[in-house]
């Protein structure tokens, strides 16, 4: 039953960060997309760990998974980024960006969100 929920997680928070770009999908969709399926992936871990242990989660540990969590979101959005990069619809298209630059936001994202 937990996987269901677990997997139904993963779902949400990558359908939630698409649609959060649903005007401009092709980038910005997909890597809210990977934003949110990262985050919750380790709002997932850090549950488990917490089940686990059987008691509160150390700041340590909620800044560690949030820091993991935020990296591979910055990854992701930086792929995605990149590979987008100088596609137009019409006249407009997304900003070309330096490859650290959704790096560093997944990074400062995660901590904070988890």
């Amino acid at each position: 039953m937990m996987t269901v929920r677990y997997i139904f997680m993963l779902w949400m928070g990558t359908a939630a960060g698409v649609l959060s770009g649903f005007v401009w999908l092709v980038p910005n969709g997909l890597m809210g997309g990977a934003l949110g399926m990262s985050l919750a992936a380790g709002a997932i871990w850090l549950g488990n760990r917490q089940k686990k242990q059987g008691a509160e989660l150390s700041r340590g540990q909620i800044l560690g998974a949030g820091l993991v969590s935020g990296l591979l979101a910055g990854v992701l959005m930086a792929a995605i980024s990149q590979a987008c990069a100088g596609m137009k619809r019409g006249e407009f298209g997304p900003p070309l960006v330096p490859f650290w630059f959704p790096l560093v936001m997944g990074i400062l994202y995660g901590p904070v969100v988890q």
